[in-house]
């Protein structure tokens, strides 16, 4: 494991430490959360089973991982850092490869539930209208599962729902918690679901309200503000809502586009298109302005940063982009973003 400052290109500086972690066997998943009174650690998924924690606010960071977590299970997939419990300050929920979910608070395994024979795959918390926290499951057989921090509240197999192609077997590529207005104006939540079969679901409180179609299917999921509303193009007959109510989802696609979902409708043409698979989508808020950057990365070894449908800058990478995360590592107000790739490199970058 080798730590050293890098220099970046264009749009960017560096605000933070370039990691190398030399784990052949690790799939790393990089999530930020607090787990003490005061700092930050990068959590890592590692396919060993094993979960590492990084104190990067000591300066310089630390390679060797402060924390060392066990599953007891498989390789890790999914992971995130959100208070399910209420107990400590923030608990860790991992997903892995034998369809454990295994929920750690303060540094010890709370629970583990055994979801499914297959793998999960996506993971999503939602906090629901009466303070409670879902969390949000999905395998690659097409099952979604909403559970509690101890037990299973509802399940939902898409393979059951109709489906045009009935020889396609149905699995979920990525889920995502959003917060959007319903029909009478009223905000709501709902877990956003999308499949192999050019559809994306809309899950409200366990139940499968719409399925939305796309023009390719879609792998990735994010919440802000791209476009004026006045300047999508939706379906006939949807009309475009004031400047007011801009939360959008922007979707990106096997195909190398991304597509906007506004009013529960998908616009009829691309944001943009990145000519290769996009396999992660990050907002990045700009309050200052009327739209925020899209950050996207796929099979290409870069990280591609748009703003109202242009491409303001591209960082590039030593490999595939696997996740990308925003925190504000320095404590200046401003975020900065984190790239995990899969060569295990952990990046940290100030836009």
């Amino acid at each position: 494991m080798v730590l050293h400052y890098v220099p970046v290109g264009p749009g960017f500086e560096p605000c933070f430490s370039h990691f190398h972690f030399f784990f052949p066997w690790a799939r790393l998943l990089p999530h930020f959360g607090h787990h003490r009174a005061k700092g930050q650690s990068i959590v890592l998924g590692c396919e060993d089973g094993m979960v590492r924690l990084h104190d990067v606010s000591m300066k310089p960071p630390d390679t060797s991982p402060q924390t060392i977590l066990e599953t007891k299970s498989g390789p890790i997939q999914c992971a995130a850092v959100h208070d399910v419990t209420r107990f400590y300050h923030n608990d860790l929920i991992v997903g892995d490869s034998y369809g454990m979910l295994t929920i750690f608070c303060n540094h010890q395994i709370l629970s583990r539930q055994s979801l499914s024979n297959n793998s999960i795959i996506c993971l999503a918390v939602i906090e629901e209208e009466d303070g409670g926290s879902v969390i949000v499951t999905s395998n690659d057989s097409g099952v979604i599962t909403g559970t509690s921090s101890t037990a299973e509240m509802w399940r939902i197999d898409l393979n059951s729902l109709s489906n045009n192609n009935p020889s396609l077997h149905i699995k979920i590529a990525c889920v995502s918690a959003v917060h959007l207005s319903d029909s009478s104006g009223s905000k709501r939540k709902y877990i956003l679901a999308a499949d192999n079969a050019r559809r994306v679901h809309i899950i409200c409180q366990g139940s499968v309200v719409s399925s939305l179609q796309t023009p390719a299917n879609i792998t990735a999921m994010t919440q802000g503000r791209f476009v004026p509303p006045s300047q999508l193009t939706l379906p006939s007959g949807v009309a475009s809502s004031s400047a007011s109510d801009n939360q959008q989802i922007a979707l990106g696609a096997s195909s190398g586009s991304v597509y906007i979902m506004h009013q529960f409708n998908v616009t009829l043409d691309e944001y943009v298109n990145t000519n290769s698979p996009v396999t992660c989508l990050c907002t990045l808020p700009q309050p200052e302005s009327n739209t925020d950057y899209l950050l996207c990365a796929g099979h290409f070894s870069s990280l591609l940063v748009f703003k109202d449908r242009q491409q303001s800058t591209e960082y590039h990478t030593t490999d595939w982009v696997s996740n990308i995360v925003t925190t504000d590592l320095d404590e200046d107000n401003v975020l900065e973003v984190v790239l995990g790739c899969m060569d295990g490199t952990v990046t940290a970058l100030k836009i």
